[in-house]
């Protein structure tokens, strides 16, 4: 005569966040648990930390809680166990901060301003780069090396031609361009 013990071991599945990588600092976890039926049975990992405050819903069989990622690679770990076993499921995921597409706004010449000399200045604001690489400038669609950018300032002394002149600034970081 053999007798075996039904044996019922627990499970644990992460299903959100499913992505490798994400923009988004504030991240849901939700993982679905089987044969688990107390909080006390569930533990919540960031980066090594245990997390305190996630919610257990036994008949939905559920474990939510609400968090936010450091800048880089962020481990998420759920353990479980009963009397038969132990589970565990962990995801990495990547968070990189969003960033902004830069802003340029001319601030002199107003558009369509008149000159009676060739010889002004150029001022534009340009919010959401940091350096003057990340800047192209032009006048009349030529490539104008010679501008200064200094606290999101960019000033340049230009000689305007005879007539309708163009002036241009674009900028570009990781967010896009302006």
């Amino acid at each position: 005569i053999r007798y075996l013990k039904s044996v019922t071991l627990p499970q644990v599945d992460i299903v959100r966040p499913s992505d490798k990588a994400t923009e988004d600092a504030r991240v849901n976890l939700r993982a679905e648990v089987k044969h688990v039926s107390s909080k006390q049975n569930i533990q919540v990992f960031l980066n090594g930390k245990a997390i305190r405050d996630f919610r257990f819903d036994s008949r939905g069989h559920l474990v939510d809680s609400t968090f936010t990622f450091r800048d880089g690679e962020n481990k998420i770990l759920v353990k479980v166990s009963n009397r038969d076993g132990r589970d565990e499921d962990q995801h990495t995921i990547l968070y990189v901060k969003a960033v902004a597409p830069p802003v340029v706004k001319i601030t002199s010449p107003k558009n369509n301003a008149t000159f009676t000399k060739a010889a002004i200045e150029v001022q534009a604001t340009v919010n959401g780069v940091t350096n003057k690489n990340e800047i192209k400038f032009y006048l009349n669609g030529k490539s104008i090396k010679g501008f200064s950018f200094n606290r999101n300032r960019l000033v340049a002394k230009v000689n305007l031609k005879n007539g309708l002149n163009t002036i241009a600034i674009k900028a570009m970081n990781k967010g896009g361009r302006d």
